[in-house]
């Protein structure tokens, strides 16, 4: 049932994309000629950076867990969690299907899975936030402001212990005793510098790529934009994907990253065709390779 739900909601999420595409007259026409502009090598260069990205996020999750797994081990389980979290509806929620995944696949306990993937997101969320804040005018600062104040005192919280102390009172059962487990599991990475440093670098570094990538879409169509606003489009597209409820954040990204290229000036179609280019391979390449994985793997 729940696969059928996700199956819909991701055909709803189509659906919808084709409307704001028709209702805002893009030119299909286009696209060859656009493809042809960018060139066959600028494709490849781009999806070569869209893997390391991911290979970088792999080094990442697995840099977060107290006892290390062998690389080659996590690569598919890390994979084939992002591509069923895309099916989720609501980003955030879909980061609760990828601890099931570790569970079975390196044996992982849901309360060490979900810290780690807690440390992604903070990390995450604190760049984009200090990028927001420090960089874009083009929302309420005080949004962004709030945002980055919030995550620190979470931080500043989860470092202490009252909050093990607090749930270690509560009655045991599942999911109590699970609720300890994650405390302690993300109480041991936030105090532990040295890992924190790791992770906050590497992430600097895939931000770094995830920005790359659009700007060189943007290149490549003789489109003439600073690396700078391309960082700021980029990271208002991904905070308004997070309050989409669509799988992957989708139309909020969509929206937002259009949204922001258009009052910097770029060309509609180009806008629109360089967001779109850019969700085929941060969205779209992850779920269709991990569709026909899936099917692969059960024949």
């Amino acid at each position: 049932m729940k696969k059928v739900f996700n199956f819909l909601v991701l055909l709803l999420s189509i659906i919808l994309i084709g409307a704001i595409l028709y209702i805002i007259d893009f030119e299909y026409e286009n696209i060859p000629t656009l493809i042809e502009i960018m060139g066959i090598p600028a494709l490849l260069l781009i999806l070569f950076i869209t893997i390391i990205e991911f290979l970088l996020k792999v080094v990442r999750f697995n840099l977060t867990l107290e006892n290390r797994i062998e690389f080659k081990k996590l690569v598919w389980p890390y994979f084939r969690g992002t591509y069923l979290s895309y099916l989720v509806p609501f980003r955030l929620l879909g980061e609760g299907v990828r601890a099931p995944i570790f569970k079975k696949e390196n044996n992982l306990s849901y309360g060490q899975s979900l810290a780690s993937i807690s440390i992604e997101r903070l990390t995450d969320m604190l760049l984009i936030t200090l990028v927001v804040f420090y960089t874009i005018s083009y929302i309420n600062s005080l949004i962004s402001g709030l945002l980055l104040l919030s995550f620190f005192m979470f931080i500043v919280v989860m470092r202490t212990s009252w909050p093990i102390k607090l749930m270690k009172k509560l009655p045991s059962n599942k999911l109590f005793d699970f609720g300890i487990n994650y405390l302690e599991t993300l109480n041991k990475m936030l105090n532990h510098p040295e890992k924190m440093f790791k992770v906050s670098i590497i992430t600097l570094v895939c931000w770094f790529l995830a920005f790359l990538r659009v700007w060189l879409i943007l290149i490549f169509l003789n489109e003439n934009i600073s690396f700078f606003n391309v960082i700021s489009a980029t990271s208002i597209a991904y905070l308004t994907s997070l309050i989409s409820f669509l799988p992957g954040g989708l139309i909020g990204f969509e929206g937002g990253g259009i949204a922001v290229l258009l009052l910097m000036g770029v060309s509609q179609q180009i806008a629109v065709f360089s967001i779109f280019l850019e969700r085929i391979y941060s969205f779209w390449l992850f779920l269709i390779v991990g569709i026909i994985m899936e099917i692969k793997n059960k024949l």
